[in-house]
């Protein structure tokens, strides 16, 4: 509680509501919308210009799944969040998706050219196949990026083993591969990104990606916003929880409104690690992203909102993934009240 209070002094000092207004406005909007004081500083509610009006229309996590719930199918749901099935799914549909390259499951897996992989023998040939090669191995219940690994395959004295592009840490197979035949869900293998020039000038550590609001409304798919997300120096990922950075993307242009720091606040006009500048930068291939977007959620039954994940290739966008119940926490990147949305999705008619 301290540091929160501190930082409503920092902030009231940089000309930001006074410190009484932001404490009165936080248990305000506890008590009675359940949202916490970190909320309040994650969506900067400090700042005048936003209306209270706006501030209590956020929601709550109770209210959030109500309405996925009723924007998605429950009973359909789980198809986009199992990242094989999400696979298949965006492959059978011709949407562009990463290269799948395999299935490690000590009884289930499998490789793209359909032999087994599942033991040590089996995965042995399955990497002399991609050697030279950098793959990227994902939980397929895997979330913000946390399983995520992407490793260069390598041979040493005749044997296969895999080393991290960054750190340069070698692992042999059996101690890479031994954690994984643990893992009863499995571990999807897909070929590595080259993503576009522009988006690894600004940090080509991650493959850094857009995740983006999309909804049906009276038939018709609505862009409600965009942001752009970007690795630090040294990280694989670029999730905003990991420390990745934060930008707002205009929906009209696609270009780049704000770079920032969510757990500091700090803005910038470049990157902070590699100096690329970032500010007013526009996505390449925007009309494509929400093309390949739509197309994305259109491929899975009953599925009228999700947050996408979109990377932007040399020659165009990759769906990474799709997901039907994004944080909620999302809307505070976008400045935009989550019943905003609500009233122009549930007011409009479900599809029979």
């Amino acid at each position: 509680m301290t540091s929160l209070w501190q930082k409503s002094g920092e902030k009231a000092r940089a000309g930001h509501l006074p410190r009484w207004r932001q404490w009165l406005e936080i248990i305000t909007l506890y008590l009675l919308r359940r949202q916490g004081p970190n909320y309040y500083f994650a969506a900067r509610f400090f700042r005048r210009s936003i209306s209270f009006r706006d501030k209590w229309r956020h929601c709550d996590d109770r209210e959030w799944e109500a309405f996925i719930d009723a924007v998605n199918a429950p009973l359909y749901q789980k198809t986009s969040q199992h990242k094989l099935l999400e696979k298949a799914v965006l492959t059978f549909a011709g949407v562009p998706t990463p290269s799948f390259a395999g299935f490690i499951h000590s009884m289930r897996g499998y490789r793209a050219d359909h032999a087994p992989l599942c033991n040590n023998q089996q995965a042995d040939a399955f990497f002399r196949q991609h050697l030279g090669k950098r793959l990227c191995f994902k939980g397929v219940e895997g979330f913000g990026g946390m399983s995520f690994r992407a490793l260069n395959v390598i041979e040493q004295d005749g044997q296969i083993v895999l080393q991290h592009p960054i750190s340069a840490k070698v692992f042999s197979l059996s101690e890479f591969l031994a954690p994984l035949w643990q893992d009863h869900e499995g571990t999807l293998v897909e070929h590595y990104l080259q993503q576009h020039p522009l988006l690894a000038s600004f940090n080509p550590d991650s493959v850094n990606t857009v995740r983006l609001w999309l909804g049906e409304i009276d038939g018709r798919f609505e862009t409600f916003g965009a942001f752009l997300r970007v690795g630090r120096r040294g990280t694989q990922v670029d999730n905003t929880s990991m420390g990745g950075l934060m930008c707002p993307i205009d929906r009209d242009s696609g270009k780049l409104l704000e770079v920032r720091q969510i757990k500091t606040g700090e803005s910038f006009s470049h990157h902070p690690d590699t100096g690329a500048e970032m500010l007013g930068v526009a996505i390449p291939f925007w009309p494509q992203v929400i093309e390949a977007s739509i197309k994305a959620v259109c491929a899975f039954p009953h599925m009228r909102f999700a947050g996408l994940d979109i990377a932007i290739g040399e020659h165009g966008p990759m769906i990474i993934e799709l997901n039907v119940n994004p944080d909620r926490r999302g809307a505070t990147h976008l400045d935009m009240p989550h019943k905003d949305m609500f009233e122009r999705m549930l007011h409009s008619p479900r599809p029979q």
